[in-house]
């Protein structure tokens, strides 16, 4: 083998261990974000009957985790989608609702969007 042929041969090594080991990152993150967005779905919807009421009428988390702490991971996990955000504004705007059986409806539609 020629001093050619070895220099080839352990650049070509060098050059796909690093491709490779891209690849499987660039994999694992995109797994990654959809474990995060399917765990977080989980979140909001098995949280979403704890709500209830506090002296002021409007809705909160019973235990201050939950349901509460899934809905402040969206603007992180879902950072590059529009849609979601601007649904994710809409729930938000619901939980003001002073008429409570008209607040349930809207936060239920609202949930659904997402």
């Amino acid at each position: 083998m020629s001093v050619q042929q070895a220099i080839i041969t352990l650049v070509a090594a060098i050059l796909s261990g690093m491709l490779a080991t891209i690849i499987t990152i660039c994999v694992f993150n995109y797994k990654d974000k959809i474990r995060q967005k399917q765990t977080l779905v989980d979140d909001i919807f098995g949280f979403r009957y704890q709500l209830t009421e506090n002296q002021n009428g409007l809705n909160v988390d019973i235990y201050s985790q939950g349901f509460s702490r899934a809905m402040n991971r969206i603007p992180i996990i879902f950072d590059k989608e529009k849609n979601v955000l601007d649904a994710y504004d809409k729930f938000y705007d619901t939980l003001t609702i002073a008429d409570l059986e008209e607040r349930n409806i809207k936060t239920n539609e609202a949930l659904i969007v997402f």
